[in-house]
């Protein structure tokens, strides 16, 4: 996508490169080293996700909602197999707050430092090895979003209050109740951070047309197609609906899954960044 070092772009198979790292020391399969390593002493009973984990979406047509299920190739496994709860999620936090024998001061300094390059826009504020920063300066916090189909789990960790906070959905719209559980969380006293998108008092301009085309990340591609007298997004094959342009090259698009106008991503002049992934256009 673009060459070590000079840009971020969030990739599940860097996750599968460190898993088969994992395999190559340990001499263990991944399953075995997650397990003896990290879950075993944090006391987290392993379930995996190779049979799928029932949950729901939301299908854009007259259908209505339709059941989906998780289910990754065994080379995937690192990216997102394991099954958490939030109590899972809030042990697995409490690794970074300072346990004994599981996370070392020099390993943990390392995993926690910010890439000065990484630059995850839509996804946070910072990145480290493997973990998000959310937030600047001393009130920064680590953790991690992952989404799909039918599941949203989020973590956030706040190493000098000494404070976890997990939230796991079974439901396309999570994400959206996680934001309410948090802005929540933050009228409570808990200084959480607010997720940012795009400059502040950005405007809605015309979409131009050298932006209209199909960008590709891997696999994926994503199409920026003419809706009517506006745009809309075409994520392999699902559409995303009434894109707006903003003048700092931030845009939304409405979700299908929650009807609502949804930050998703920006352009820059060869490319889109969307879920904090680089797309080249084709």
């Amino acid at each position: 996508v673009c060459p070590a070092g000079t840009a971020f772009s969030y990739s599940n198979l860097g996750y599968a490169l460190v898993g088969a790292v994992i395999e190559a020391v340990t001499g263990m399969t991944w399953r075995e080293a997650v397990e003896a390593i990290v879950l075993r002493p944090s006391k987290i009973e392993p379930v995996y996700a190779e049979h799928g984990v029932s949950g729901h979406g939301r299908a854009t047509g007259p259908a209505g909602a339709r059941p989906v299920a998780q289910v990754l190739p065994p080379m995937l496994e690192p990216a997102g197999a394991l099954a958490f709860s939030a109590r899972d999620l809030v042990e697995l936090g409490r690794i970074h707050l300072g346990k004994p024998g599981l996370l070392d001061v020099v390993t943990a300094a390392d995993m926690h430092r910010a890439v000065p390059e990484a630059e995850p826009f839509g996804l946070a504020d910072g990145w480290g090895l493997g973990i998000a920063h959310f937030g600047t300066g001393d009130d920064t916090w680590l953790g991690h979003d992952g989404t799909a189909d039918g599941t949203s789990c989020h973590l956030r960790v706040d190493q000098a209050g000494a404070c976890v906070v997990a939230f796991t959905a079974n439901g396309a719209a999570g994400t959206d109740m996680w934001h309410d559980v948090a802005a929540d969380l933050r009228e409570l006293g808990l200084d959480l951070p607010e997720q940012r998108f795009g400059g502040p008092g950005a405007r809605p301009v015309p979409v131009p047309e050298g932006h209209f085309g199909t960008y590709r990340n891997g696999a994926i591609d994503y199409t920026v197609r003419r809706d009517g007298a506006g745009a809309a997004l075409v994520v392999d094959g699902e559409v995303y609906p009434e894109l707006v342009l903003h003048d700092d090259g931030s845009f939304t698009v409405r979700d299908p899954a929650t009807g609502r106008a949804t930050p998703c991503g920006r352009f820059r002049s060869t490319a889109v960044e969307i879920g904090g992934r680089l797309a080249r256009r084709c």
